[in-house]
């Protein structure tokens, strides 16, 4: 009621990073970038940024397809709408709208969005596979600032990965406890485990922690 800001300012700003998509973060910077020296000129802030560090996210793509319903005007059909058929390597080469079996053309792959019908809702992926596949593939199939391009057939080897690692920490689990580890009484096959785990613990933290590759954390995983 008395001020804009009080000494709580202090703690919460600036902030530790800021998280956006390239399309929209230009004018959102530039709206929190003028506020923050404005006050800083008026003395309510001391820090010159109100933010640590930026993080530009990747756009996620998908192919289009479409039919020309004449004067250059495409019809677009939703991915969930359409079956396609695959060569060898995983390529489209042909698809179908399944509200009438006929032909539409696949075209480019680009960004999700409206105007272009291509989204895709990953509740069906979540209903079929988990969240936490979902959640994987998505961290797994490129870098948060670069571009990912949405497959639903990698998915699943996401959710191969996930369903090793759970029959492997069900096995250790189905062991028993045990007692700490002396690194002096392990033998060197059990060493160069250890190692190697400690090694990984080591990059996952640090390519989450600083780095925000998660793709690569996966990778050592």
């Amino acid at each position: 009621a008395d001020a804009l800001v009080d000494e709580r300012v202090d703690y919460w700003m600036p902030v530790d990073i800021y998280i956006g998509g390239i399309e929209h973060a230009v004018l959102h910077l530039l709206y929190a970038r003028f506020f923050q020296k404005l006050m800083r000129d008026l003395g309510l802030v001391q820090d010159d940024e109100p933010f640590k560090r930026l993080l530009t996210q990747g756009m996620v793509c998908k192919e289009t397809y479409f039919r020309d319903i004449g004067a250059g005007k495409p019809q677009y059909f939703s991915p969930e709408d359409v079956t396609v058929e695959l060569d060898s390597k995983g390529r489209a080469i042909k698809a179908t709208y399944d509200g009438d079996g006929k032909a539409v053309q696949i075209g480019p792959v680009e960004k999700m969005s409206k105007s272009k019908n291509n989204g895709v809702d990953p509740q069906i992926l979540i209903d079929k596979y988990g969240a936490d596949t979902v959640r994987l593939y998505t961290m797994f199939a490129a870098p948060p600032d670069q571009s990912l391009e949405w497959s639903d057939t990698a998915v699943e080897g996401a959710s191969r990965f996930i369903k090793g690692l759970w029959r492997l920490v069900y096995r250790h689990t189905e062991a028993g406890p045990f007692d700490s580890v002396t690194p002096d009484a392990l033998d060197d096959d059990a060493k160069a485990v250890r190692r190697v785990v400690h090694q990984t613990i080591e990059k996952v933290t640090d390519d989450i922690a600083r780095r925000y590759k998660f793709n690569t954390a996966i990778a050592a995983v």
